[in-house]
């Protein structure tokens, strides 16, 4: 069985091999956390920075908001950690 230590409800700001992600679970199926109110990060600016606040008010941060809930396979998650601020909506 696979664990993951992410929770439902909660926000994450994920890191995969290839993509940075926000987000909030909505589901755990198998290997794959499914995120509502998703946006792909493609620029997080310096990580620290994109992590002591909302992320949208970088200046080279770029953000592209999915308007559907996207699967992220757990097996590509370098890291993650919670995201408390509100989940950016507005592509940047």
């Amino acid at each position: 069985m696979f664990e993951c230590p992410m929770e439902v409800g909660k926000s994450y700001f994920i890191r995969t091999l290839t993509m940075n992600w926000t987000g909030r679970v909505a589901k755990i199926v198998g290997t794959f956390v499914v995120l509502d109110e998703a946006a792909w990060i493609a620029d997080s600016d310096r990580y620290s920075e994109a992590l002591a606040g909302p992320i949208d008010r970088l200046t080279h941060t770029e953000i592209e908001p999915s308007p559907r809930p996207v699967g992220v396979n757990l097996t590509s998650v370098i890291d993650f950690v919670e995201y408390p601020f509100a989940l950016p909506r507005v592509a940047k």
